[in-house]
Protein backbone atom coordinates (compact mmCIF):
# COMPACT_ATOMS: atom_id res chain seq x y z
CA UNK A 1 0.00 0.00 0.00
CA UNK A 2 1.56 3.28 -1.08
CA UNK A 3 1.55 6.24 1.26
CA UNK A 4 -0.40 9.28 0.17
CA UNK A 5 -2.35 12.19 1.54
CA UNK A 6 -6.07 12.25 0.98
CA UNK A 7 -8.76 14.30 2.59
CA UNK A 8 -12.06 13.11 4.08
CA UNK A 9 -14.87 15.55 4.80
CA UNK A 10 -17.44 14.22 7.21
CA UNK A 11 -20.91 15.66 7.55
CA UNK A 12 -21.64 14.71 11.13
CA UNK A 13 -25.39 15.24 10.77
CA UNK A 14 -26.00 11.91 9.05
CA UNK A 15 -22.62 10.19 9.01
CA UNK A 16 -22.72 6.70 10.55
CA UNK A 17 -18.97 6.99 11.34
CA UNK A 18 -18.39 10.60 12.37
CA UNK A 19 -14.79 11.69 12.92
CA UNK A 20 -13.50 11.48 15.53
CA UNK A 21 -15.27 8.48 16.99
CA UNK A 22 -14.52 5.27 18.79
CA UNK A 23 -14.68 3.48 15.43
CA UNK A 24 -12.36 5.77 13.50
CA UNK A 25 -9.23 7.23 15.01
CA UNK A 26 -5.67 8.09 14.08
CA UNK A 27 -3.65 5.06 13.04
CA UNK A 28 -0.89 4.05 10.64
CA UNK A 29 -1.42 0.76 8.84
CA UNK A 30 2.04 -0.39 7.79
CA UNK A 31 0.80 -3.56 6.12
CA UNK A 32 -1.74 -6.22 6.92
CA UNK A 33 0.41 -7.54 9.77
CA UNK A 34 1.04 -4.51 11.99
CA UNK A 35 -0.42 -1.08 12.74
CA UNK A 36 0.40 1.79 15.08
CA UNK A 37 -2.52 3.45 16.85
CA UNK A 38 -1.75 6.96 18.09
CA UNK A 39 -2.67 8.04 21.61
CA UNK A 40 -3.45 11.69 22.28
CA UNK A 41 -3.60 13.34 25.69
CA UNK A 42 -6.28 15.73 26.88
CA UNK A 43 -4.39 18.64 25.27
CA UNK A 44 -4.68 16.99 21.85
CA UNK A 45 -0.94 16.31 21.66
CA UNK A 46 0.38 12.90 20.74
CA UNK A 47 1.60 11.23 23.93
CA UNK A 48 2.37 7.80 22.57
CA UNK A 49 0.75 4.92 20.83
CA UNK A 50 0.54 1.21 20.71
CA UNK A 51 1.39 -1.50 18.23
CA UNK A 52 -1.46 -3.66 17.01
CA UNK A 53 -0.85 -7.12 15.62
CA UNK A 54 -4.08 -8.94 16.49
CA UNK A 55 -5.57 -10.36 13.28
CA UNK A 56 -9.09 -9.31 14.31
CA UNK A 57 -8.03 -5.73 15.11
CA UNK A 58 -6.00 -5.51 11.89
CA UNK A 59 -9.01 -6.68 9.89
CA UNK A 60 -11.07 -3.84 11.39
CA UNK A 61 -8.31 -1.29 10.72
CA UNK A 62 -7.98 -2.52 7.11
CA UNK A 63 -11.76 -2.19 6.69
CA UNK A 64 -11.65 1.32 8.19
CA UNK A 65 -8.76 2.35 5.92
CA UNK A 66 -10.62 0.99 2.89
CA UNK A 67 -13.82 2.85 3.83
CA UNK A 68 -11.91 6.11 4.36
CA UNK A 69 -10.01 5.68 1.10
CA UNK A 70 -13.31 5.29 -0.77
CA UNK A 71 -14.62 8.53 0.77
CA UNK A 72 -11.43 10.53 0.33
CA UNK A 73 -10.07 12.68 -2.44
CA UNK A 74 -6.55 13.98 -3.14
CA UNK A 75 -5.76 16.97 -0.92
CA UNK A 76 -5.00 19.28 -3.87
CA UNK A 77 -8.39 18.46 -5.45
CA UNK A 78 -10.20 19.14 -2.19
CA UNK A 79 -8.38 22.44 -1.63
CA UNK A 80 -9.34 23.60 -5.12
CA UNK A 81 -12.95 22.36 -4.95
CA UNK A 82 -13.59 23.98 -1.55
CA UNK A 83 -11.61 27.13 -2.43
CA UNK A 84 -9.35 26.69 0.60
CA UNK A 85 -6.48 29.17 0.71
CA UNK A 86 -3.05 28.27 2.04
CA UNK A 87 -1.31 30.45 4.63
Amino acid sequence: MAAGLSYVICDRSDDPWPLPSAECFDFVLFDERVALVHDYGQDGLQVGGWQVDSPEALDRLCDTAHMLRQRSEPLDDSVQRHNIRHG
